[in-house]
């Protein structure tokens, strides 16, 4: 099999190791071409030497090696290559000059005939023929010789009858190994396999092949120097199909003495490990490289593993809708699924919970009727497996094509006044430019396919029938044109926008018509001198004057509309607050990489799909050309909730970058920043000041655009932990600075570290910095905007009063300190705040009310602001103030262990999230639930992740313990916009390893992993809400945005924008029901101009009072029985105090419900989710 060459390298005399030759600059194929010119080093003695060169594949495998004697002189003169002389001899060398002269002609390429005449005293047997040329300068060429046999026989040509090889010591004339072939004067040896026995030596070996003619003589040898490498297996002991534990599997080595590295690799993507036995905790391909001295990645077989409890299966149709129940196929989405490979299944095909086909093996199911599809793959019935599995749902829609005539002066009729002409307009809801057929009285009229009809005197029934598709003939109402009455009148029509441009659907075009006395009827049945026209596609708009009859059409403009005119988005909602415990827990993401990658946060996409942020760690084996140096930013989009490698952009230079976080600036631009020591190399185009800078890129990631990278910084180490942008685009970017006032830092320091504030325009250029701190270290954790003059830095502080600090320490060594400044960067409070021992700083939040929360980690016991002692030897501690600083309360929480926390946030409900690392094993104090069982003997390879949820007032909600039975790591990712928390960790995975995140498979040693823990529980509103009922609204992807993230995986594919009639701008938002609210909402997508159609979405609530009789016909009549008055329900007769009480209009109120009488016909009813005033 041809494989891809991917490096070729070369080296002079001695062999310095695989890859550690001269590159040569390629670009990889099965062939390549590179035009080599090889500098010789000074040091390289004068004389003959040999130039080697070599390749290797892109399975690591390298070639054989080609080489080729050169001289080296040590004249830099002009050098003459014209042949003046050549000489031959045989066997011995005679000495440059002394042997067989050949008569030719000068000059620097001539090409000679020789007859060599042999001695008759020369013995009859082998032999070797040498030539060799001088040129003008008196230099001899390297000598070039061939093997030859003399006999005593005519040089008749005899067929070649036998062949053989052999490997090192030669067994002698015909013992050696048969080689079969067709007997001829030549034989083709090209494609030969050599079967190597099992006793040969290991290392360096020669492979020799000779052949004999007819007439007994055997021909001279040829040979073949080659490297025999140990070979590698996999063996799996518990074989390779699996229910739902890991498998082991075994590196087995042909010579284990040999020794050697392992190296295991899952699809082609390599793990980090290198030991014997790998633990198969997913389904795919497993293979495993052994690399010894001479013989880099030899691979072993693959071995394919079911583990078939890792078993997803997603669906995806050939097409966004039917149209005219045209047929649609639903089929198994293989990009996107998880399915094993080779066990055969039983699958069960469901459309609307009804089962459609039972235990077939059909992937695919065709149909012409909407509805919801799914299917189920059973693997219960065959021996070794275990299990079935339902995939998920898509949903099916039919759209019914209609077609209509305008104008119309009545219901499917024109009446036009005698005289004049008019002209019939085809409307209709077809997706795309249709064909049209117009006819009369039944009858097809020849060569009117257009979307209009010109009539001029031809009363009569007109109908037009469009196809498009599968949809055929589809007719409009007839509609029945007669002639009656006179008028001298023809309107003039224009439009206040201007329509050489080209509009979107769904955009609003001005128009006015002059010139009739009665009423103006348009094109498109509206009536009225100036009306509002809606655009969709391309519409020819003209009117008419209406009084008796129909007069003349007036002038005809044409109006184009374009641009994405997607399907509307359906919304739903989830009632506030969420239920308690998280009900479900998503792997929906992983990081493919190997090697320090950290993420720092992700963006979820309308398409479904998402773009993660972080720092990209070396080395990146599955990142086309790795990273620029050390460790890179990284943004990559993933369309997949499986995860994989995605679409990487990295940016970095040859030193270290490191991300701490991210901005949208502006739709779909990122101001991405942090660390970087790099100099100017890859896509840093800045020198650094010193050994790391606040460093900043503006990326444009719908043009795939780098706009600008900056860096700030002095002498020392500077680094930007967070940054917020203001209502004017200008950003201010804070963080902690080692950094004197060099480089471009116009501040000195205070001490060992200080916090740094710069402030920058939306360009980059920097327009003033700051620095905070005192005579010892200072690091800044965060800044928080509590309005557009007013900011909140917030860190670790181990000064005195001392710098500008003036505030003292408390009994601690570090405590938090709290610095309020104006945008003109003058400190207007500072608090500190801790206990007796030592605090770290996380995050600064904003709540509402503008009171405030300091988050991080303390050891601290009771004393100071700490009202609760620590609970091991790290501990999560909060402390909510008021607007001032003014302390309301803090929460200690943590175990007997280390809990250390790295992010907080709030959610929705105005809850208060934290996550972190946890080591406390057994359920203590604030950690009540257990962590996960560890492989490791040794307690620091203990570590799970953990995330607490607290009320605004302290008070515990919730705790979720995430983690494996190896060494867990959380990262600084806590989102929450979207009503879910969704946070990221790194998953260790030991040998032996049988426990996993719950809930969540694919998970492996390598990967950080984004976890969804989901609270909200969505649907779509169907009957009314209690007043003020706090929902938490959203915009459901429609089913034509799944289907081009699937289909197309573009980034076009994605929202950029989002309209609500309320004015909100994001996909997610929470709101007030204090009465009944109407939603419509629109999306533009990334990459197009126009927006999609209006969803709508009616949110009602109950009225304050309803009577009995208000039931009958009217919205509430098709709603459950339990539907009652937010306030006051009026009956007919008096109430009797009963569990269960039936009005004369039926209305029954059900146990559950308080009935109370106010009065002899007024009581209230007071259903369990609403609560009377």
């Amino acid at each position: 099999m041809a494989q891809t060459i991917q490096k070729v390298e070369y080296f002079i005399d001695s062999d310095p190791g695989f890859g550690q030759g001269q590159n040569v600059p390629l670009t990889p194929g099965s062939t390549v071409s590179a035009s080599l010119s090889v500098p010789l080093a000074a040091n390289l003695p004068l004389g003959f030497h040999k130039f080697f060169i070599r390749a290797q594949d892109s399975n690591s495998h390298w070639s054989q090696v080609y080489s080729q004697n050169f001289f080296k002189t040590g004249s830099d003169a002009t050098i003459n290559d014209d042949v003046v002389a050549l000489e031959w001899f045989i066997d011995t060398d005679p000495g440059f000059g002394e042997a067989n002269a050949v008569s030719f002609s000068a000059g620097s390429q001539e090409t000679v005939a020789l007859t060599i005449p042999l001695p008759n005293a020369m013995p009859l047997g082998f032999h070797k023929f040498h030539i060799r040329a001088k040129d003008a300068s008196g230099k001899w060429s390297v000598v070039y010789s061939q093997n030859f046999f003399k006999s005593n026989e005519l040089p008749t040509i005899q067929n070649i009858t036998y062949a053989e090889y052999f490997v090192g010591a030669d067994p002698g004339f015909g013992q050696a190994n048969e080689i079969s072939f067709t007997p001829g004067t030549t034989i083709n040896l090209s494609n030969l396999v050599y079967n190597l026995s099992g006793n040969t030596p290991l290392g360096l070996n020669q492979l020799t092949v000779r052949a004999k003619d007819a007439s007994g003589k055997w021909s001279v040898v040829g040979f073949k120097t080659f490297v025999n490498c140990p070979g590698v297996s996999i063996q799996a002991p518990q074989g390779l199909l699996s229910c739902a534990d890991p498998l082991r599997l075994n590196a087995v080595k042909t010579n284990p003495e040999e020794g050697g590295t392992l190296r295991w690799f899952l699809n082609n993507s390599p793990f980090n490990n290198s030991t014997d036995t790998l633990m198969a905790l997913e389904s795919g391909q497993y293979r495993v490289e052994l690399s010894t001295p001479g013989c880099p990645g030899i691979s072993s077989p693959v071995a394919q593993v079911n583990i078939v409890g890792g078993t997803q299966i997603r669906l995806k149709t050939s097409k966004p809708e039917m149209l005219c129940n045209e047929n649609l196929v639903v089929s198994i989405d293989s990009a996107n699924s998880v399915l094993p490979v080779g066990i055969p299944a039983l699958i069960s095909w469901f459309r609307d919970d009804n089962i459609l086909t039972a235990n077939s093996g059909q992937t695919s199911q065709n149909t012409t009727l909407p509805g919801t599809f799914r299917l189920r793959m059973n693997f219960s019935v065959f021996p070794g497996t275990c299990l079935a599995f339902d995939s998920d749902s898509v949903t099916v829609t039919n759209r019914n094509l209609e077609m209509s005539l305008s104008p119309q002066t009545a219901t499917n009729a024109l009446s036009l006044c005698t005289g004049s002409l008019a002209t019939l307009q085809a409307a209709d809801n077809f997706p795309e430019v249709i064909s049209y057929q117009w006819f009369k009285d039944n009858v097809l009229i020849p060569n009117e396919t257009s979307t209009t009809l010109n009539l001029d005197n031809a009363p009569g029934n007109y109908v037009v029938k469009g196809s498009f598709g599968g949809c055929t003939a589809i007719p409009s109402a007839a509609l029945n044109v007669t002639y009656a009455g006179s008028s001298n009148e023809t309107p003039v029509i224009s439009a206040l926008e201007d329509l050489n441009s080209v509009y979107c659907g769904g955009d609003t075009i001005h128009l006015t018509a002059t010139g009739c006395s009665g009423p103006t009827l348009w094109s498109f049945n509206k009536t009225g001198t100036e009306i509002d026209f809606i655009t969709s596609g391309y519409s020819s708009i003209f009117a008419t004057c209406q009084g008796s009859c129909l007069g003349s059409k007036s002038n005809t403009l044409s109006v184009q509309s374009n641009g994405f005119d997607g399907n509307a988005s359906s919304i739903d909602y989830a009632v506030l607050p969420f239920q308690n415990e998280y009900h479900t827990l998503q792997k929906i993401d992983f990081i493919n990489t190997y090697g320090g990658t950290r993420p720092v946060g992700f963006k979820s996409l309308f398409g479904g799909g998402k773009l993660s942020f972080g720092t990209l760690g070396f080395p990146n084996f599955e990142i086309d050309g790795g990273t620029y140096g050390e460790s890179d930013f990284y943004i990559r989009l993933n369309t997949a909730n499986i995860g994989g490698v995605g679409n990487y952009v990295k940016l970095g230079g040859s030193g270290f970058e490191t991300m701490t976080g991210y901005l949208e600036t502006s739709p779909h631009t990122y101001l991405l920043y942090g660390g970087s020591n790099s100099p100017i190399s890859g896509t840093v185009t800045q020198a650094n000041f010193g050994f790391d800078d606040f460093y900043i890129v503006k990326y444009d990631y719908q043009n795939q655009t780098k706009v600008f990278d900056k860096r700030y910084g002095g002498n020392q180490y500077d680094r930007i932990e967070n940054a917020i942008q203001l209502d004017n685009g200008q950003l201010i970017l804070a963080g902690t600075s080692q950094s004197a006032n060099t480089g471009n830092k116009s501040t000195a320091g205070f001490g060992d570290d200080d916090y740094w504030v710069v402030k920058i325009d939306a360009n980059g250029n920097k327009l003033a910095d700051f620095s905070y701190g005192g005579s010892g270290d200072d690091r800044l954790a965060s800044i928080t905007k509590i309005n557009e003059n007013l900011f909140l830095l917030f860190g670790t502080s181990s000064s005195g009063i001392s710098g500008n600090k003036t505030i003292a320490n408390l009994n601690g060594s570090a405590d938090y300190w709290a610095v309020w400044i104006n945008a003109n960067g003058v400190i207007q409070q500072q608090k500190v705040y801790g206990g007796d021992g030592n605090e770290q700083a996380v995050k600064a939040l904003l709540l509402e009310n503008n009171e405030l929360l300091f988050a991080g980690n303390s050891n601290s016991g009771i004393g100071s602001d700490k009202s609760q002692s620590n609970r091991g030897e790290n501990d999560f501690w909060v402390l909510k103030t008021d607007s001032e600083g003014i302390k309301i309360w803090d929460k200690t929480l943590g175990g007997i262990k280390n809990e250390g926390m790295i992010a907080a946030n709030t959610t929705v409900e105005n809850h208060l999230v934290f996550f972190g690392n946890t080591k406390t094993l057994s359920p203590s104090f604030e950690r009540q639930k257990p962590g996960f069982s560890h492989s490791e003997p040794l307690e620091q390879f203990h570590q799970d992740t953990w995330l607490v949820e607290l009320d605004q007032n302290g008070n515990f909600v919730t705790e979720y313990i995430m983690g494996s039975c190896g060494f867990d790591e959380a990262f600084p990712v806590l989102e929450t916009e979207n009503g879910d928390v969704l946070t990221a960790s790194h998953i260790t995975r030991k040998s032996g390893c049988s426990v996993s995140y719950t809930d969540v498979s694919g998970i492996d040693q390598k990967y950080p992993v984004f976890l969804n823990l989901v609270k909200a529980k969505y649907r779509s509103q169907t009957m009314p809400f209690c007043k003020n009922t706090e929902v938490f609204v959203r915009a459901k992807t429609p089913s034509i945005i799944n289907y081009l993230v699937s289909s197309v995986n573009q980034k076009s594919s994605y929202s950029n924008q989002f309209v609500w009639s309320n004015g909100e701008t994001k996909q997610y938002f929470k709101t007030t029901i204090a009465d009944s609210l109407v939603l419509t909402f629109r999306y533009q997508l990334l990459g197009q101009n126009c927006f999609s159609r209006f969803g709508l979405a009616d949110l009602k609530r109950h009225p304050d009072t309803l009577s009995l009789s208000d039931f009958e016909g009217s919205i509430f009549n098709d709603l459950p029985v339990k539907q009652f008055a937010y306030k006051y329900l009026e009956s007919s007769r008096a109430v009797i105090d009963q569990a269960t009480y039936t009005s004369e209009g039926g209305i029954e109120l059900t146990p559950g419900f308080v009935i109370q009488a106010s009065s002899a016909k007024i009581f209230l009813a007071q259903p369990a989710a609403c609560v009377n005033d």
